[in-house]
């Protein structure tokens, strides 16, 4: 800048004035704020100025990086009540009012305050003594920095904690430490503990009602102690339960299978376990058993018969255990009913009823049934047979009747008659076979009768010898027969049986022509006639004869062996008898 000064003088050139430059730096101002800030208390209230000097008044106040918690820069004033410890990191910045080139002008400075944590204290009141039966009780107590208190137990045996709910177990001491660990702003609290007494509930025993209050049902009735010191011993202290009932000493449960109707009272009581045991009775109890429901059912399995099928054994049970009756339906038909056996004489549909009629206790059974169908038996089979089919007269053989029987059970006892030729066969002495139990009768020569006669499942025979007794042909014919309830057997003829003469002998065996023989052998009419010897293909004439004995005149030529054979009734004897000629002696040269 360029400053003129002029004086007073005057005259010429009066004024005089003189002129000079300069140059003037004007510096900026430097404005400064407290270099330091006090740390703070959580909880506690903070407030500092921030006067700034060095500017033009008044100044405006900035800050950037981290408040500590809860504080706030108002104006030129740091103030609030910290929530939070810890150190916290800001610059405060400071603006002054100048105008003009470079204002307005400003001055900053970096702070690191510390806010410590504030110590806390539990308040935990006194816990007083509390029996059993108060459980679950509620657990109080507060913390000075308004923190939630936690609780536990140091006594589990006897009490357990879960939030603020506190769990009587036992009767003994329990003890319950409250804490509070503490967080930003608060130290950890020191333990606050507290014990108390936990005594017995009073005991009580509540009696509920009975279920299954009928005869053979399932009775219960339960009976449960509370309070007190368990285990608890129950027992009846009155009264008398219903038949069949009986006590659970340990769980105090009336339970069992009543057995009689009627009305009932009792009364129980329940002993506890403390050092001097206490006893306490229940209410009366009364309950009425009703009759019971039974049932009926068969325990034999329906058969399957034929007609003359052996007899069906019934059997069935109540569940009452009453004696169950049998009664044969009107409906049934086919069978027999004495007592529990039924028996099956004719084809039908047999039905039975089984019953209980009940008694005091139990109520009368749904009648059960049960009912199968008989069946026609199917018939005997019966065949006769003899063997040899051909046998030499003097000689015997066997008759034998096969019975079949495809049923399975054995037939009813039927009769039947067997016929025989006896003039052709004899019988002998004996019988055999696998038919038993029978019995035979002998009316004639001809016939033998079958009495009692019962065919198993597997059949059976009846065996009886025979003699051939005169040559011919005959055969055996047994009669047809019906068994009670079965179909007819239709009669049957056995095969045909050829009775022979038989050739044991000849006497002379050899001998020259035309000379007498004598033929030893069996089955020979005592009629010559009706002998037919021959010598080789010559017949010769018999002269005598017995039913063993020929004789008769040898052929008037021949010569060597010959078969000699006899036939009667028109059968050729059986077996090889040879008769040899004799050459004529030579007469001797005189």
């Amino acid at each position: 800048m360029i400053i003129t000064a002029t004086d007073s003088s005057t005259g010429t050139n009066a004024p005089f004035t003189g002129a000079r430059a300069y140059f003037i730096t004007v510096a900026q101002p430097t404005i400064t704020i407290p270099t330091v800030l006090p740390g703070g208390t959580v909880s506690t209230a903070y407030s500092q100025t921030l006067a700034a000097t060095g500017g033009t008044a008044p100044y405006s106040y900035t800050s950037t990086g981290t408040l500590p918690t809860g504080l706030a820069l108002v104006g030129d004033m740091l103030v609030g009540t910290p929530s939070a410890g810890g150190t916290f990191n800001f610059t405060i910045v400071a603006r002054d009012s100048t105008s003009g080139t470079g204002s307005p002008y400003s001055g900053s400075q970096a702070y690191s305050v510390t806010i410590g944590q504030t110590a806390q204290t539990i308040s935990f009141p006194a816990l007083a003594n509390a029996p059993l039966s108060a459980s679950p009780l509620s657990l109080s107590a507060t913390a000075s920095s308004g923190l939630t208190v936690a609780f536990g137990s140091s006594t589990t045996t006897v009490c357990t904690v879960s939030g603020t709910a506190l769990t009587l177990l036992q009767t003994g001491t329990c003890t319950i430490t409250a804490s509070q660990a503490g967080d930003a702003g608060y130290t950890a609290a020191a333990p606050v503990s507290r014990s108390f007494t936990v005594t017995p509930s009073a005991l009580v025993l509540t009696t509920n009602g009975a279920t299954g209050t009928t005869v053979g049902a399932s009775y219960s009735q339960t009976n449960t102690a509370s309070g007190g010191v368990a285990p608890y011993s129950y027992a009846l202290n009155a009264g008398a339960f219903p038949p069949g009932v009986t006590l659970a000493p340990a769980t105090g449960i009336a339970s069992g299978t009543p057995t009689i109707a009627g009305t009932f009272s009792y009364r129980l009581q329940v002993t506890d376990s403390q050092g001097a045991p206490v006893t306490v009775n229940g209410s009366i109890v009364t309950t009425t058993i009703a009759k019971g429901n039974q049932t009926v059912a068969f325990t034999s399995s329906a058969p399957s018969p034929s007609v003359g099928s052996a007899s069906y054994t019934l059997s069935a049970t109540a569940t009452s255990g009453l004696a169950v009756t049998f009664l044969r339906d009107g409906a049934s038909t086919g069978c027999v009913l004495s007592g529990n056996i039924v028996t099956f004489p004719a084809a039908g549909t047999c039905v039975i009823n089984a019953s209980q009629a009940g008694d005091s206790n139990w109520n009368a059974a749904t009648q059960a049934q049960q009912s199968f169908v008989i069946s026609n038996a199917s018939a005997i089979g019966s065949s006769v047979s003899f063997s040899p089919a051909t046998l030499g007269a003097g000689t015997s053989g066997t008759m034998t009747i096969a019975f079949t029987n495809a049923n399975a059970f054995a037939s009813p006892q039927f009769s039947l008659s067997l016929h025989s030729n006896s003039a052709i066969m004899t019988r002998v002495p004996g019988s055999g076979g696998t038919c038993v139990g029978w019995n035979s009768g002998v009316p004639s020569a001809s016939q033998v009768d079958f009495s009692s006669l019962s065919i198993p499942t597997s059949g059976c025979t009846i065996t009886l010898p025979y003699q051939g007794t005169n040559p011919g042909t005959a055969s055996f014919n047994i009669d047809g027969f019906t068994p009670a309830g079965y179909p007819a057997t239709a009669a049957a003829t056995s095969n045909t049986v050829t009775v022979l003469p038989t050739v044991t002998s000849l006497s002379p065996a050899s001998a020259q022509v035309s000379a007498t023989v004598e033929i030893n052998g069996t089955g020979f009419s005592t009629t010559p006639a009706n002998n037919i010897v021959r010598f080789g293909a010559t017949t010769v004439t018999v002269t005598a004869a017995t039913a063993t004995k020929l004789t008769v005149t040898a052929p008037a030529t021949g010569s060597g062996a010959v078969a000699v054979t006899v036939a009667v009734n028109g059968q050729t004897s059986i077996g090889a008898v040879n008769f040899t000629f004799l050459d004529p002696p030579i007469a001797a040269n005189k």
